[in-house]
This record gives C-alpha cells, structure tokens and sequence, in this order.
C-alpha cells in the first residue's frame, strides 16, 4: 500500500495551514483570548450565593448542636434560628428558602437506635430550594447522623 500520495497531501496541507497567519490566529491565539475575556465578563457579575435557611431546634442536644454547626459553617447557608411560627411565615414571605425542624426528643431516638427524622419546609415553587438546598441539608443531617 502506497502512503506517499496520502503523506505528501498532508504535508502539503499543513504548509497551506502554517502559511495562513488567519487560520492560526483563529486555530490558537484567538480561543484562549476569548474565554478569558467572556470568563472575567461572566465572573465580574456572579456574587457568592446563600441560601438563607431557617432552624427550629426542639431541644438543646449534642445532635442539634451539631447540625446547626454543621450548616453554620457552610457558607451555602445564611443560618436564621427561632420558633416554628415565625421560621414558617419567613417561608411562606419568600425570606426562607427552606426550615429544618429538629423535633424534641430527636437525641432520645437516636440514642435508642430508633428512626429519628427531622421534617424541612419548603416552597415547591422555589427550584433553588428542591434543586440546591434540601439535598445539601440532606447531607448535612446525615453526615451529623453518621458522626
């Protein structure tokens, strides 16, 4: 089989690509160029997020301490701590993207090997809560659960 028709073509090409200072610029200089730019216009506009995330805690437990520590220190949450009344007409005002509800006797249950749950609030309308916010609080509470 005879390669050097093919090879001579492709050489051939190259030269031809080499030779036109367009082609390269658009081939190399021109694609890093453009994503930093549209990177530094995208980025200059974009500010850090969080979610502001109400918690109820029923009881004054290692567990609860460690949950709210846990979402304290997780700079996607803006953490705001009071009673069920006011954490839900926060929600229901669009202040809230979400309240965790730590129940009393939440340690007692997990204590016993029992199924202990906590119950989290939110608006089904609000796509940042169902798509970015439960499923970290999620986490969060089982990561706490595990230890």
């Amino acid at each position: 089989m005879r390669t050097s028709g093919t090879l001579g073509l492709i050489w051939g090409f190259s030269l031809e690509f080499i030779r036109d200072r367009t082609a390269m610029f658009f081939t190399f200089v021109f694609p890093p160029i453009f994503t930093v730019v549209v990177g530094f216009i995208i980025g200059a506009f974009s500010q850090p997020t969080s979610h502001p995330v109400g918690l109820v805690a029923g009881e004054d437990s290692a567990h609860a301490g460690g949950i709210t520590a846990a979402i304290e220190a997780n700079p996607l949450f803006a953490l705001e701590v009071g009673d069920l009344a006011s954490q839900t007409a926060a929600l229901d005002d669009g202040d809230l993207k979400a309240v965790l509800v730590i129940p009393p006797g939440f340690a007692g249950a997990l204590s016993e090997q029992d199924r202990a749950q906590v119950e989290i609030y939110y608006d089904n309308r609000d796509q940042d809560a169902i798509r970015v916010v439960i499923p970290a609080l999620s986490a969060i509470v089982d990561a706490v659960d595990r230890g």
